[in-house]
């Protein structure tokens, strides 16, 4: 069996000997991870990373929070989009999006909302998926969709309510719930992944955050999303494997995965 983290931050230092926890992964069976990038910097590395690990794909893009933080500049945009042209291993523009939780102001609206429209046209023209963060954002997000000619999008880590959720899913977007599901607190998020078919639905850990029971307060790993999968199967009442096989298919045909 094959099972594919479609979203965990390998760059991030706070997972330690990458060697070491790529390796845990594979030996519970998670052989295929996607690794985001969050900025310029961080897009050097995943694709560095991914060019030397088999198994190991990434994304590049630009988020929000560089806006917010006024790490953003427009010369960065041709960087990633030279990177998209050069490295096979490469597969999606990620995580892009817009987030207000850290700006509950909006006073970064205009730039956020440039930022995610540039990438998600480059990401068409590309040809490439787009891993779309959305926090606090619904509206302004919804309205960005609207506008705009989109590439395929998966929503990560989903957050967003009830009828955003059922938007996305007419317009066949991919949705993914990362270890958060597993938390007592979380029985909304469980209702909503009641609602997505599986065949729209992929797995990730967002590690290092938001590990799941019952290693929930400890450094997230890849090797979790596998926790998180049989959690999933046990509320939709079927087979963990049913569930795997359905998910790792779903990656492979969205991301255009060769393994």
């Amino acid at each position: 069996m094959n099972i594919v983290d479609t979203h965990c931050h390998l760059s991030d230092k706070r997972l330690g000997n990458l060697k070491k926890v790529i390796a845990e992964a594979k030996k519970d069976e998670v052989k295929t991870l996607i690794a985001p990038a969050v900025s310029i910097v961080d897009a050097r590395k995943v694709v560095e990373l991914a060019s030397n690990e088999d198994g190991v794909y990434c994304a590049v893009g630009i988020h929000p929070e560089e806006v917010i933080n006024l790490r953003f500049e427009n010369s960065q945009l041709v960087e990633i989009d030279e990177i998209l042209k050069r490295s096979s291993r490469v597969v999606a523009v990620g995580e892009i999006g817009m987030d207000f939780f850290w700006d509950k102001t909006k006073q970064t609206y205009q730039q956020q909302r440039d930022l995610f429209v540039s990438q998600l046209k480059m990401a068409s023209r590309n040809k490439l998926p787009a891993i779309v963060h959305m926090r606090d954002s619904e509206e302004e997000m919804r309205a960005v969709f609207d506008e705009v000619d989109l590439p395929k999008i998966q929503m990560h880590c989903w957050s967003g309510s009830e009828g955003f959720l059922r938007y996305c899913l007419e317009k066949e977007m991919m949705i993914s719930f990362a270890g958060n599901i597993t938390y007592k607190s979380a029985e909304n998020l469980r209702y909503l992944l009641r609602q997505v078919p599986l065949n729209q639905l992929l797995l990730e850990t967002d590690s290092p955050y938001l590990a799941p029971e019952p290693v929930r307060g400890r450094t997230n790993e890849p090797k979790n999303v596998k926790i998180v999968g049989e959690f999933i199967a046990s509320l939709l009442n079927v087979d963990s494997e049913r569930v795997f096989e359905q998910t790792t298919k779903n990656a492979k045909c969205f991301f255009l995965l060769q393994n």
